[in-house]
């Protein structure tokens, strides 16, 4: 013990026990959660069996982001991060062995979602999915950390690697969406094509592309709204018509027209280098250092997924003032629910690590747009 607490940087057995057990912590917490997702997904399907595996994944992501700073806060805690070894070998020994951890933890939450779901994703795309995810998310967010700890020592160096956490991140999403099967396929005609330019020109959009995105062996139903741009799965087309599919292409305009998708991620980047500006030049101790560092790291996580949750009520507000149907979008987005097995009824601890609110309170948002919306209509024709 005294030779690992010397290595670590400390000669104190107690503090060395202390790093041992808060590493065990760290590299244990996902690979339970994920056994637990992997166990219930071999209990009998039904429909508590979809609710239990929702609820735990939400657990499974809040572990993994919790175990982030708990990791970087020991190191913290020991002054690994500032001793005098080789800097590669630091960095490697902060990023490597957590990120590993999570991506093994990954393979078996994938696997678990595959079963349930009866998603067609073979063994090397359960693999390609965990890598990417792990990546964009845990493998950046701990490059994140290591750039924090290089602005403490005063080395501008740590502004290249924020840089480079925010590209890991940015470019590592793109490459999982690719890996779930989402390519979108540009559309020339059909129903959502002039659906879509009909209700782009009553909401002044400049719609510069309609795109389709194959249902795959992800069976993954959404809807896409980018810069200019609208997309939504294909078999929306089989279970939504007329007003629901309206409002499903308004939502998705009104995201574009907001530029919803540019805010988020300008908001996501100013909040990271604020709170690595304020992890890395506030004066600290042990104990305030270790609070800025799960700050640094949940404070923007959760703000992000906050913005992601007013953005969709915003989008949903946006479509009934274009529809002008409140109903429609509710039954859409019913079935949208029913359709993807997602749980209508949610705790607002689990909402809270949610980029979607859940379902009933979103249909009391919209519900009471229509209200206001038939107010301010019959207030105009008056």
């Amino acid at each position: 013990m005294l030779d690992a607490c010397n290595f670590l940087g400390t000669g104190d057995p107690y503090q060395g026990m202390t790093f041992v057990g808060g590493v065990i912590a760290s590299l244990l917490l996902p690979l339970l959660i994920s056994a637990h997702l992997g166990y219930i997904a071999l209990t009998p399907a039904g429909e508590a069996q979809i609710v239990r595996w929702f609820q735990s994944s939400v657990w499974f992501r809040f572990t993994n982001l919790l175990c982030v700073p708990l990791w970087w806060s020991f190191f913290e805690a020991l002054d690994v991060s500032r001793s005098q070894a080789n800097p590669i070998l630091q960095t490697t020994f902060l990023v490597l062995p957590l990120s590993l951890t999570v991506l093994l933890a990954r393979i078996v939450a994938f696997w678990s979602d595959t079963k349930i779901f009866g998603r067609g994703w073979t063994g090397y795309d359960i693999f390609k999915l965990a890598f990417w995810r792990t990546l964009s998310s845990t493998t950046a967010l701990l490059l994140f950390a290591v750039s924090v700890d290089t602005l403490r020592n005063r080395s501008a160096f740590g502004i290249v690697l924020i840089c480079c956490a925010g590209s890991l991140a940015l470019i590592g999403t793109g490459l999982f969406r690719t890996a779930e099967g989402i390519r979108f396929r540009p559309v020339k005609s059909g129903e959502l094509y002039k659906r879509a330019h009909v209700l782009a020109k009553r909401m002044g959009v400049h719609l510069q592309g309609v795109s389709v995105v194959p249902f795959g062996r992800g069976r993954l139903t959404n809807g896409y709204g980018g810069i200019n741009q609208v997309a939504l799965t294909d078999d929306y087309g089989h279970w939504l018509h007329g007003p629901e599919l309206d409002f499903v292409i308004a939502h998705e305009l009104s995201h574009c027209k907001q530029k919803h998708g540019v805010k988020k991620l300008l908001a996501a980047t100013g909040l990271f280098v604020f709170s690595a500006g304020i992890a890395a030049y506030v004066p600290q101790g042990v104990f305030v250092t270790i609070v800025l560092n799960f700050c640094a790291i949940f404070v923007p996580m959760m703000a992000s997924d906050a913005l992601s949750r007013h953005f969709e009520y915003a989008a949903d507000r946006g479509a009934v003032d274009l529809t002008g149907e409140a109903e429609a979008g509710v039954k859409s987005l019913t079935d949208m629910y029913r359709h993807t097995e997602v749980p209508a009824q949610s705790s607002r601890f689990h909402e809270m690590f949610s980029t979607h609110p859940v379902l009933s309170r979103r249909v009391q948002a919209i519900r009471r747009a229509g209200m206001n919306d038939m107010g301010a209509r019959g207030a105009s024709a008056r």
